[in-house]
């Protein structure tokens, strides 16, 4: 249905951007409510994104900071001192104890003392202050903390996605040697942690075969880029979800310098090159990005980096709720531009042929109407869901 649409709406008006439309119904009640568009942080703070937990008892959904919002405090601290199961240990300096944080599951904080005073606090800690030679901070001011997460609390994953197992103080998707079976014949889904050892079996141990043992084979995290659409004027900034390495590449075809882009090496975040002037024609391109999370351990992901005088924020918009509406992006020199040029024609042209102009200009969107639950404020571009016929 879609692209049917989107071919029609193309030939009648290329100028303005098309997106694929999921859902129901809007009124013509001024009282609407912006339509959510499902991204992984929708319902999430700015920095978050959100997390789905599945379980045999249900689905629960979490939001993880992938940027802490300060990694390291001076003269505070986290109380209790210490989270069950942990004590005080002597570190040299505060980046040991943060590794020794890392290290520890379920670990959101830790405190380090100038005496070598380390101290690790789970979640449920509250800061309180403390002398100025007291630093705490998180387990990590890298920003992978949500990669391969499925439930976070705090500034840390309390439990990782199926596949993934927590190692090095994040969530690794590992695969254990299928074939590797022990002395008495247990595989390495069969073996517990507290069995691991460097016996061999056939050349290999458990240490080396199996995820939970330290061994297994590593594999890439999947990550992706929003599907975000843009006015040419927006200021883009789009990032990897998660972020999952250090280092990011992209394909030698991509097209982002020749629009100003840049892609930042080490977090993988695309936005327009500083001093430069944003473009002023349309443009739409693909560039594959690869995420180089380790040695011999990477992943590359597609992402579209799409701009036009006119758009929605999303190539897909789903609409589930009746009131609900979808506004284009008009804010900035891409819509007022139009605008202008449609006033200084409105001043050159007759009434009637303005108003023809006009609904030119919306035509291609008024296709919309094809669909039964849908239809468009011309005036505005905004896209309304009808409640009078909802179609599932």
């Amino acid at each position: 249905m879609s692209p049917r649409i989107n071919d029609r709406m193309r030939k009648k008006a290329a100028v303005l951007p098309l997106a694929s439309l999921v859902g129901g119904n809007i009124s013509d009640d001024s009282k609407t409510k912006k339509v959510e568009v499902h991204r992984s942080n929708a319902g999430c703070p700015s920095g978050e994104v959100k997390l789905f937990d599945f379980q045999p008892a249900g689905a629960t959904q979490s939001c993880c900071r992938e940027v802490p919002p300060k990694c390291l405090r001076e003269g505070e601290r986290w109380e209790p001192i210490n989270m069950p199961g942990q004590s005080r240990t002597d570190t040299e300096n505060w980046q040991d104890c943060q590794r020794r944080c890392l290290k520890v599951t379920g670990c959101s904080h830790f405190s380090y003392w100038q005496d070598g005073g380390c101290h690790l606090q789970d979640s449920s800690a509250t800061m309180v202050v403390a002398p100025a030679y007291v630093t705490s901070g998180p387990p990590t001011c890298e920003m992978q903390v949500c990669a391969g997460c499925a439930f976070s609390s705090g500034n840390s994953c309390q439990r990782c996605a199926g596949g993934f197992i927590w190692r090095d103080g994040q969530c690794t998707a590992c695969t254990s040697s299928g074939g590797w079976l022990s002395v008495d014949g247990r595989s390495c889904m069969q073996l517990a942690a507290s069995d691991c050892s460097d016996e061999k079996v056939r050349g290999q141990s458990s240490n080396e075969a199996c995820c939970q043992c330290g061994g297994g084979v590593v594999t890439p995290t999947p990550f992706s880029y929003p599907n975000s659409r843009w006015s040419l004027d927006s200021n883009i900034v789009m990032k990897p979800e998660p972020r999952t390495a250090l280092r990011y590449t992209v394909d030698s075809k991509c097209e982002l310098a020749a629009h100003n882009l840049t892609m930042d090496s080490s977090t993988g975040e695309i936005s327009y090159m500083s001093g430069r002037s944003k473009p002023v024609e349309a443009f739409s391109f693909e560039c594959e990005i690869t995420a180089h999370q380790a040695t011999g351990v990477s992943l590359a992901s597609v992402v579209t980096v799409a701009a036009d005088v006119l758009s929605y924020s999303s190539a897909t918009l789903l609409f589930h709720g009746d009131g609900q509406e979808e506004l284009p992006l008009t804010t900035g020199s891409g819509w007022s531009k139009f605008e202008t040029w449609l006033a200084a024609r409105q001043t050159a042209i007759a009434a009637e042929k303005n108003q023809a102009f006009k609904n030119q200009l919306y035509s291609a969107v008024e296709l919309i109407e094809l669909v039964s639950w849908l239809s468009i404020v011309a005036s505005t571009g905004t896209l309304r869901r009808l409640v009078s016929e909802f179609i599932v």
